[in-house]
Protein backbone atom coordinates (compact mmCIF):
# COMPACT_ATOMS: atom_id res chain seq x y z
CA UNK A 1 0.00 0.00 0.00
CA UNK A 2 2.73 2.18 1.13
CA UNK A 3 6.08 1.90 -1.24
CA UNK A 4 9.04 1.61 0.67
CA UNK A 5 8.12 1.10 4.17
CA UNK A 6 8.42 -1.64 5.96
CA UNK A 7 5.68 -4.32 5.69
CA UNK A 8 5.12 -3.53 9.94
CA UNK A 9 5.13 0.49 8.93
CA UNK A 10 2.65 -0.74 6.19
CA UNK A 11 0.41 -2.59 8.74
CA UNK A 12 0.52 0.76 10.93
CA UNK A 13 -0.39 2.86 8.67
CA UNK A 14 -3.93 0.41 6.86
CA UNK A 15 -4.73 0.06 11.02
CA UNK A 16 -4.32 3.82 11.45
CA UNK A 17 -7.17 4.39 8.65
CA UNK A 18 -9.14 1.40 10.46
CA UNK A 19 -9.45 3.46 13.12
CA UNK A 20 -10.23 6.49 10.90
CA UNK A 21 -7.51 8.86 12.42
CA UNK A 22 -5.34 10.47 10.58
CA UNK A 23 -1.96 10.53 11.51
CA UNK A 24 0.68 8.13 12.59
CA UNK A 25 3.89 8.74 14.53
CA UNK A 26 7.09 6.30 13.47
CA UNK A 27 10.07 7.13 14.95
CA UNK A 28 12.27 6.36 11.87
CA UNK A 29 10.09 8.74 9.84
CA UNK A 30 9.46 11.71 11.98
CA UNK A 31 12.88 11.90 13.88
CA UNK A 32 15.45 13.24 11.07
CA UNK A 33 18.05 11.02 12.31
CA UNK A 34 20.89 13.04 10.60
CA UNK A 35 19.91 16.06 11.69
CA UNK A 36 21.35 16.77 15.11
CA UNK A 37 19.55 19.58 16.57
CA UNK A 38 15.97 17.76 15.06
CA UNK A 39 16.92 14.95 16.72
CA UNK A 40 18.03 16.65 20.19
CA UNK A 41 14.64 18.87 19.62
CA UNK A 42 12.04 15.62 18.97
CA UNK A 43 13.96 13.79 21.75
CA UNK A 44 13.41 16.36 24.70
CA UNK A 45 9.42 16.11 23.86
CA UNK A 46 8.90 12.45 23.49
CA UNK A 47 6.88 12.86 26.98
CA UNK A 48 4.16 14.66 24.99
CA UNK A 49 4.23 12.50 21.83
CA UNK A 50 3.63 10.00 23.64
CA UNK A 51 1.35 11.34 26.48
CA UNK A 52 -0.87 12.84 24.34
CA UNK A 53 -1.26 10.17 21.45
CA UNK A 54 -4.63 8.95 21.38
CA UNK A 55 -2.79 4.98 21.72
CA UNK A 56 0.25 3.08 20.82
CA UNK A 57 1.36 0.11 18.66
CA UNK A 58 3.16 -2.01 20.57
CA UNK A 59 4.71 -4.66 17.73
CA UNK A 60 5.72 -7.45 19.81
CA UNK A 61 6.33 -10.84 18.08
CA UNK A 62 7.72 -13.47 20.53
CA UNK A 63 11.82 -13.58 19.73
CA UNK A 64 11.86 -16.37 18.24
CA UNK A 65 9.65 -15.16 15.26
CA UNK A 66 10.66 -12.98 12.86
CA UNK A 67 10.60 -9.04 13.16
CA UNK A 68 9.73 -6.56 10.57
CA UNK A 69 6.88 -8.91 8.46
CA UNK A 70 3.77 -6.94 10.25
CA UNK A 71 2.00 -7.07 13.22
CA UNK A 72 1.47 -10.04 14.20
CA UNK A 73 -2.00 -11.15 13.92
CA UNK A 74 -3.26 -8.06 11.52
CA UNK A 75 -2.90 -9.40 8.10
CA UNK A 76 -4.83 -12.82 6.71
CA UNK A 77 -3.12 -15.78 8.10
CA UNK A 78 -2.97 -19.37 6.97
CA UNK A 79 -2.99 -20.07 10.28
CA UNK A 80 -5.62 -18.24 12.52
CA UNK A 81 -5.78 -17.97 16.15
CA UNK A 82 -8.04 -20.95 17.79
CA UNK A 83 -9.61 -20.43 21.11
CA UNK A 84 -10.31 -24.62 22.64
CA UNK A 85 -12.96 -24.66 24.80
CA UNK A 86 -14.64 -27.75 26.67
CA UNK A 87 -18.41 -27.98 28.13
CA UNK A 88 -19.05 -29.92 31.22
CA UNK A 89 -21.97 -29.90 33.60
CA UNK A 90 -23.07 -26.56 31.43
CA UNK A 91 -20.03 -24.77 31.55
CA UNK A 92 -17.65 -23.78 28.54
CA UNK A 93 -14.35 -24.05 29.52
CA UNK A 94 -11.58 -22.22 28.69
CA UNK A 95 -7.79 -22.02 28.84
CA UNK A 96 -6.89 -18.24 29.15
CA UNK A 97 -3.85 -17.17 27.33
CA UNK A 98 -1.15 -15.73 29.39
CA UNK A 99 -1.43 -12.26 31.17
CA UNK A 100 0.31 -9.63 28.93
CA UNK A 101 3.55 -8.84 31.52
CA UNK A 102 4.64 -12.43 31.06
CA UNK A 103 3.40 -11.94 27.10
CA UNK A 104 6.21 -9.36 26.74
CA UNK A 105 8.76 -10.34 28.56
CA UNK A 106 9.45 -13.33 25.59
CA UNK A 107 10.26 -10.62 23.17
CA UNK A 108 12.62 -8.58 21.91
CA UNK A 109 10.67 -4.96 22.83
CA UNK A 110 10.80 -5.68 26.48
CA UNK A 111 14.50 -5.83 26.20
CA UNK A 112 15.20 -2.73 23.94
CA UNK A 113 16.04 0.52 25.53
CA UNK A 114 14.77 2.72 22.91
CA UNK A 115 10.77 1.26 24.11
CA UNK A 116 11.23 1.65 27.74
CA UNK A 117 9.51 4.94 27.39
CA UNK A 118 6.73 3.46 25.14
CA UNK A 119 5.70 1.20 28.09
CA UNK A 120 5.54 4.16 30.54
CA UNK A 121 4.74 7.15 28.89
CA UNK A 122 1.76 6.35 27.08
CA UNK A 123 -1.60 6.94 28.15
CA UNK A 124 -3.06 3.56 26.07
CA UNK A 125 -0.95 0.42 24.66
CA UNK A 126 -2.07 -1.84 21.64
CA UNK A 127 0.14 -4.71 21.63
CA UNK A 128 -0.03 -6.97 18.46
CA UNK A 129 1.58 -9.82 20.29
CA UNK A 130 2.09 -13.87 19.38
CA UNK A 131 -0.32 -14.89 21.77
CA UNK A 132 -3.23 -12.44 20.66
CA UNK A 133 -4.32 -8.73 20.84
CA UNK A 134 -3.70 -6.66 23.99
CA UNK A 135 -4.92 -3.03 25.28
CA UNK A 136 -3.69 -1.75 28.79
CA UNK A 137 -4.29 1.27 30.32
CA UNK A 138 -4.37 3.04 33.52
CA UNK A 139 -7.75 1.32 34.17
CA UNK A 140 -7.35 -1.99 33.18
CA UNK A 141 -6.16 -4.61 30.50
CA UNK A 142 -8.28 -6.02 27.62
CA UNK A 143 -7.97 -8.85 25.50
CA UNK A 144 -9.31 -11.05 22.32
CA UNK A 145 -10.09 -14.47 24.87
CA UNK A 146 -11.67 -13.02 27.70
CA UNK A 147 -14.77 -10.40 28.13
CA UNK A 148 -14.17 -7.76 30.48
CA UNK A 149 -15.81 -5.00 29.49
CA UNK A 150 -18.13 -4.59 32.17
CA UNK A 151 -15.37 -5.05 34.81
CA UNK A 152 -15.06 -1.66 37.34
CA UNK A 153 -11.07 0.25 37.31
CA UNK A 154 -11.17 -0.84 40.94
CA UNK A 155 -12.17 -4.47 40.86
CA UNK A 156 -9.62 -6.60 42.20
CA UNK A 157 -7.91 -8.82 39.36
CA UNK A 158 -5.55 -12.15 40.44
CA UNK A 159 -2.31 -11.69 39.81
CA UNK A 160 -0.29 -12.47 36.31
CA UNK A 161 -4.09 -13.51 34.90
CA UNK A 162 -4.85 -12.57 31.71
CA UNK A 163 -7.04 -8.68 32.91
CA UNK A 164 -4.09 -8.00 35.38
CA UNK A 165 -2.80 -4.86 34.74
CA UNK A 166 0.79 -4.37 36.42
CA UNK A 167 0.91 -0.74 36.02
CA UNK A 168 -3.07 0.26 37.20
CA UNK A 169 -3.18 3.76 38.51
CA UNK A 170 -6.18 2.10 41.05
CA UNK A 171 -4.59 0.94 44.29
CA UNK A 172 -7.44 -1.58 44.33
CA UNK A 173 -7.02 -3.21 41.15
CA UNK A 174 -4.99 -5.69 41.60
CA UNK A 175 -2.37 -6.56 43.90
CA UNK A 176 -0.42 -3.72 44.93
CA UNK A 177 2.63 -5.74 44.11
CA UNK A 178 3.95 -3.08 41.39
CA UNK A 179 2.41 0.19 42.25
CA UNK A 180 5.77 1.78 42.31
CA UNK A 181 6.29 0.90 39.25
CA UNK A 182 3.47 3.90 37.22
CA UNK A 183 4.66 6.54 36.24
CA UNK A 184 2.75 9.27 37.72
CA UNK A 185 2.35 12.52 35.63
CA UNK A 186 0.79 14.35 39.08
CA UNK A 187 2.63 16.11 41.65
CA UNK A 188 3.33 13.88 45.17
CA UNK A 189 3.94 14.93 48.07
CA UNK A 190 5.20 11.66 49.25
CA UNK A 191 8.49 11.69 48.48
CA UNK A 192 9.60 8.13 49.69
CA UNK A 193 6.98 7.15 46.72
CA UNK A 194 8.54 9.18 44.11
CA UNK A 195 12.12 7.83 44.87
CA UNK A 196 11.19 4.29 44.81
CA UNK A 197 9.15 4.86 41.44
CA UNK A 198 12.40 6.40 40.13
CA UNK A 199 14.97 3.39 41.35
CA UNK A 200 12.43 1.13 40.17
CA UNK A 201 12.40 2.46 36.82
CA UNK A 202 16.07 2.98 36.90
CA UNK A 203 16.94 -0.74 37.89
CA UNK A 204 14.62 -1.95 35.33
CA UNK A 205 16.09 0.58 32.44
CA UNK A 206 19.57 -0.74 33.54
CA UNK A 207 18.38 -3.97 31.95
CA UNK A 208 17.68 -3.01 28.67
CA UNK A 209 19.77 -2.78 26.00
CA UNK A 210 21.16 -0.02 23.33
CA UNK A 211 22.76 -0.46 19.65
CA UNK A 212 24.79 2.95 20.67
CA UNK A 213 25.76 3.71 24.13
CA UNK A 214 25.92 6.76 23.62
CA UNK A 215 21.95 6.95 23.78
CA UNK A 216 22.08 6.19 27.19
CA UNK A 217 20.25 9.13 28.75
CA UNK A 218 18.56 10.64 25.39
CA UNK A 219 16.48 7.27 25.92
CA UNK A 220 14.79 8.13 28.85
CA UNK A 221 14.77 11.93 28.37
CA UNK A 222 11.15 11.87 27.91
CA UNK A 223 10.80 9.52 31.45
CA UNK A 224 12.94 12.27 32.73
CA UNK A 225 11.18 15.31 32.22
CA UNK A 226 8.14 13.40 33.61
CA UNK A 227 9.85 13.21 36.99
CA UNK A 228 11.66 16.54 37.04
CA UNK A 229 7.95 17.81 36.92
CA UNK A 230 6.59 15.61 39.53
CA UNK A 231 9.70 15.65 41.74
CA UNK A 232 10.19 19.41 41.67
CA UNK A 233 14.02 18.85 40.56
CA UNK A 234 15.96 19.37 37.58
CA UNK A 235 18.66 16.36 36.76
CA UNK A 236 22.25 16.53 36.34
CA UNK A 237 23.92 13.67 34.23
CA UNK A 238 20.82 11.60 35.03
CA UNK A 239 20.57 12.17 38.96
CA UNK A 240 17.72 13.91 40.60
CA UNK A 241 19.60 16.92 41.88
CA UNK A 242 17.46 17.69 45.01
CA UNK A 243 17.74 13.71 45.80
CA UNK A 244 21.93 13.65 45.19
CA UNK A 245 22.75 12.44 48.49
CA UNK A 246 20.22 9.41 47.48
CA UNK A 247 20.65 8.89 43.99
CA UNK A 248 24.83 8.99 44.48
CA UNK A 249 23.80 5.47 45.92
CA UNK A 250 23.53 3.42 42.97
CA UNK A 251 25.46 -0.08 42.86
CA UNK A 252 26.33 -1.81 39.40
CA UNK A 253 26.24 -5.28 39.21
CA UNK A 254 27.14 -7.82 36.43
CA UNK A 255 29.65 -4.92 34.61
CA UNK A 256 32.41 -2.73 35.30
CA UNK A 257 33.03 -1.33 31.69
CA UNK A 258 33.08 2.88 31.50
CA UNK A 259 30.69 4.27 29.18
CA UNK A 260 32.71 6.83 27.41
CA UNK A 261 30.94 10.89 27.55
CA UNK A 262 29.36 9.97 30.88
CA UNK A 263 30.96 10.66 34.20
CA UNK A 264 31.96 8.31 36.66
CA UNK A 265 29.43 9.45 39.33
CA UNK A 266 26.35 8.70 37.24
CA UNK A 267 24.63 5.09 36.19
CA UNK A 268 25.24 6.50 32.54
CA UNK A 269 28.89 6.37 33.06
CA UNK A 270 28.90 2.44 33.20
CA UNK A 271 27.56 -0.41 30.85
CA UNK A 272 26.36 -2.99 33.03
CA UNK A 273 23.11 -3.79 35.30
CA UNK A 274 22.75 -0.43 37.21
CA UNK A 275 20.82 -1.45 40.59
CA UNK A 276 19.26 1.70 42.37
CA UNK A 277 19.26 2.30 45.97
CA UNK A 278 15.26 0.91 46.22
CA UNK A 279 15.67 -0.42 49.65
CA UNK A 280 16.64 2.93 51.11
CA UNK A 281 14.08 5.67 51.51
CA UNK A 282 14.98 9.66 51.24
CA UNK A 283 15.00 9.38 54.91
CA UNK A 284 17.52 6.73 54.96
CA UNK A 285 20.07 8.99 54.24
CA UNK A 286 21.37 12.34 56.45
CA UNK A 287 23.55 15.18 54.64
CA UNK A 288 26.89 16.03 55.68
CA UNK A 289 28.41 17.54 52.92
CA UNK A 290 27.64 20.25 50.09
CA UNK A 291 27.72 19.53 46.49
CA UNK A 292 28.46 22.04 43.63
CA UNK A 293 27.36 21.01 39.99
CA UNK A 294 29.03 22.78 36.98
CA UNK A 295 27.50 24.70 34.87
CA UNK A 296 29.35 26.13 31.78
CA UNK A 297 32.81 27.40 33.32
CA UNK A 298 31.61 27.59 36.99
CA UNK A 299 29.97 25.90 39.69
CA UNK A 300 26.54 26.29 41.54
CA UNK A 301 25.86 25.11 44.74
CA UNK A 302 22.96 22.56 45.17
CA UNK A 303 20.29 22.31 47.17
CA UNK A 304 18.63 19.36 48.14
CA UNK A 305 15.74 17.95 50.10
CA UNK A 306 18.09 15.25 52.18
CA UNK A 307 18.34 16.57 55.40
CA UNK A 308 21.37 17.45 57.09
CA UNK A 309 22.70 15.50 59.50
CA UNK A 310 23.18 16.66 63.19
CA UNK A 311 25.41 19.36 63.81
CA UNK A 312 26.74 18.21 66.83
CA UNK A 313 28.37 15.62 64.66
CA UNK A 314 32.06 16.50 63.82
CA UNK A 315 31.27 14.88 60.26
CA UNK A 316 29.71 17.70 58.80
CA UNK A 317 31.57 19.67 56.77
CA UNK A 318 30.53 23.56 56.29
CA UNK A 319 29.65 24.85 53.09
CA UNK A 320 33.08 25.81 51.03
CA UNK A 321 31.95 28.87 48.97
CA UNK A 322 35.93 29.16 47.64
CA UNK A 323 34.47 25.99 45.09
CA UNK A 324 31.69 28.80 43.41
CA UNK A 325 34.67 30.50 42.56
CA UNK A 326 36.64 27.57 40.71
CA UNK A 327 36.33 26.36 37.06
CA UNK A 328 35.21 22.83 36.39
CA UNK A 329 37.15 22.95 32.93
CA UNK A 330 39.94 23.13 34.89
CA UNK A 331 38.86 19.69 35.97
CA UNK A 332 37.33 18.07 32.99
CA UNK A 333 36.59 18.78 29.52
CA UNK A 334 32.87 17.12 30.28
CA UNK A 335 30.09 18.96 30.53
CA UNK A 336 29.24 17.35 34.15
CA UNK A 337 31.70 17.53 37.18
CA UNK A 338 30.54 17.71 41.19
CA UNK A 339 32.37 19.20 43.65
CA UNK A 340 32.86 19.74 47.55
CA UNK A 341 34.43 19.62 50.25
CA UNK A 342 34.44 16.31 52.16
CA UNK A 343 36.93 14.27 54.28
CA UNK A 344 39.31 11.41 52.72
CA UNK A 345 40.47 7.80 54.25
CA UNK A 346 42.52 5.17 53.59
CA UNK A 347 41.45 1.72 54.31
CA UNK A 348 42.95 -2.31 53.63
CA UNK A 349 40.38 -4.46 51.10
CA UNK A 350 39.77 -7.92 52.14
CA UNK A 351 41.15 -10.40 49.06
CA UNK A 352 38.68 -13.08 50.70
CA UNK A 353 35.51 -13.11 48.23
CA UNK A 354 32.05 -12.96 49.88
CA UNK A 355 29.54 -14.89 47.61
CA UNK A 356 26.32 -12.52 47.60
CA UNK A 357 23.46 -13.63 45.14
CA UNK A 358 21.41 -10.12 44.45
CA UNK A 359 18.21 -10.86 44.66
CA UNK A 360 16.84 -9.46 41.17
CA UNK A 361 19.60 -10.06 38.80
CA UNK A 362 20.51 -13.69 39.99
CA UNK A 363 24.26 -12.23 39.69
CA UNK A 364 27.17 -13.39 42.12
CA UNK A 365 28.44 -10.33 43.65
CA UNK A 366 31.68 -9.39 44.67
CA UNK A 367 30.70 -8.23 48.16
CA UNK A 368 34.18 -7.40 49.81
CA UNK A 369 34.83 -6.54 53.59
CA UNK A 370 36.71 -2.87 54.54
CA UNK A 371 39.04 -3.27 56.76
CA UNK A 372 40.63 -1.04 58.98
CA UNK A 373 43.86 -0.78 60.55
CA UNK A 374 43.72 -3.78 62.89
CA UNK A 375 42.33 -5.92 60.07
CA UNK A 376 38.87 -5.50 61.62
CA UNK A 377 35.88 -5.59 59.47
CA UNK A 378 35.12 -1.37 59.25
CA UNK A 379 32.16 -1.68 56.75
CA UNK A 380 31.28 -3.74 53.39
CA UNK A 381 31.76 -2.79 49.39
CA UNK A 382 30.41 -4.28 46.19
CA UNK A 383 33.34 -4.47 43.34
CA UNK A 384 33.65 -5.43 40.32
CA UNK A 385 35.12 -8.32 39.40
CA UNK A 386 38.09 -7.44 37.30
CA UNK A 387 38.84 -4.68 39.34
CA UNK A 388 39.11 -6.42 42.35
CA UNK A 389 41.64 -9.54 40.75
CA UNK A 390 43.75 -6.06 39.33
CA UNK A 391 43.88 -3.65 42.38
CA UNK A 392 43.41 -5.53 45.66
CA UNK A 393 45.56 -7.43 47.77
CA UNK A 394 46.39 -7.37 51.34
CA UNK A 395 49.00 -4.62 51.72
CA UNK A 396 47.85 -1.24 49.54
CA UNK A 397 45.40 0.86 51.06
CA UNK A 398 42.39 2.62 48.59
CA UNK A 399 41.02 6.07 49.10
CA UNK A 400 37.48 6.39 50.17
CA UNK A 401 35.69 9.66 50.04
CA UNK A 402 33.02 10.30 52.34
CA UNK A 403 29.05 11.11 51.10
CA UNK A 404 26.56 11.19 53.66
CA UNK A 405 25.81 9.52 56.98
CA UNK A 406 23.41 6.19 56.38
CA UNK A 407 20.59 4.82 58.44
CA UNK A 408 21.93 1.18 59.73
CA UNK A 409 19.10 -0.98 58.25
CA UNK A 410 20.34 -4.16 57.13
CA UNK A 411 19.67 -6.17 53.59
CA UNK A 412 19.50 -10.05 54.04
CA UNK A 413 20.47 -10.08 57.31
CA UNK A 414 23.82 -8.94 55.95
CA UNK A 415 26.36 -7.01 58.66
CA UNK A 416 28.13 -4.43 57.36
CA UNK A 417 30.90 -4.39 60.23
CA UNK A 418 32.38 -6.06 63.18
CA UNK A 419 29.53 -5.59 65.78
CA UNK A 420 31.52 -7.02 68.51
CA UNK A 421 33.76 -4.39 67.97
CA UNK A 422 31.86 -1.16 66.79
CA UNK A 423 28.62 -0.18 68.17
CA UNK A 424 25.09 -1.58 66.42
CA UNK A 425 23.44 1.55 66.62
CA UNK A 426 20.99 3.22 64.65
CA UNK A 427 22.99 6.41 62.91
CA UNK A 428 26.36 4.32 62.79
CA UNK A 429 26.86 4.05 59.21
CA UNK A 430 28.67 6.22 56.37
CA UNK A 431 27.94 5.87 52.78
CA UNK A 432 31.17 6.27 51.26
CA UNK A 433 32.77 6.05 47.51
CA UNK A 434 35.62 4.15 46.66
CA UNK A 435 37.88 6.35 43.91
CA UNK A 436 41.44 6.41 41.79
CA UNK A 437 42.60 9.73 41.51
CA UNK A 438 43.07 10.79 37.70
CA UNK A 439 44.65 13.91 38.81
CA UNK A 440 45.47 16.50 41.92
CA UNK A 441 42.06 16.67 43.35
CA UNK A 442 40.40 15.28 40.52
CA UNK A 443 38.60 11.38 41.17
CA UNK A 444 36.62 9.22 39.51
CA UNK A 445 33.97 6.86 41.25
CA UNK A 446 34.67 2.91 41.49
CA UNK A 447 31.70 1.73 43.78
CA UNK A 448 29.99 3.11 46.93
CA UNK A 449 29.76 0.90 49.99
CA UNK A 450 29.47 1.79 54.04
CA UNK A 451 32.14 2.41 56.67
CA UNK A 452 31.65 2.34 60.48
CA UNK A 453 31.77 6.45 61.79
CA UNK A 454 34.32 5.21 64.43
CA UNK A 455 36.44 3.14 61.95
CA UNK A 456 36.26 6.67 59.77
CA UNK A 457 37.25 8.26 62.76
CA UNK A 458 39.93 6.44 63.83
CA UNK A 459 41.63 6.21 60.33
CA UNK A 460 42.34 10.36 60.68
CA UNK A 461 40.74 11.48 57.51
CA UNK A 462 42.35 14.36 55.92
CA UNK A 463 39.29 17.04 54.67
CA UNK A 464 40.02 18.84 51.02
CA UNK A 465 37.93 19.89 48.12
CA UNK A 466 36.73 17.13 45.76
CA UNK A 467 36.41 17.06 41.82
CA UNK A 468 33.92 14.25 40.85
CA UNK A 469 33.96 14.07 37.05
Amino acid sequence: MFNGLSETIDDACSFVLDLNQRYLWVDALCIIQDDGGDKAHQINQMDLVYGNALLTVVVAPDKTEAEGVGLPGYRNTSNPRRKITHETHGLELSVPKPCIDDVISYTRWETRGWTFQEAHLSRRLLFFTSQQLYYQCSCGVRCEDTAGEGQEPTAFVQHSTNLWNPKSAHEDDSEDIRDDLFLSRSSHTDPSRLLRTHDFLLTDFGRRELSFPSDILNAVQGILKVFSNSMGTGFFAGLPIKWLDHALLWQLYDGGKRRSGFPSFSWAGWEGIVDAPIWLGPRATRRLITWYRSVADRYMCIETEVPMGEESTSLVIPTHSAIEHLNPKDASSNDSVLATTTQIAAFVLATKRMDYVHHSTGKNGEHVWILDANSRRAGIILLDKTWKAMHVNEEDKHDFIMLSMAENSRVDDMVNFDDAHYDDREWCLLNVMLVTWKCDGVAERVAVGYIHCDAWREACPSTRIVHLV
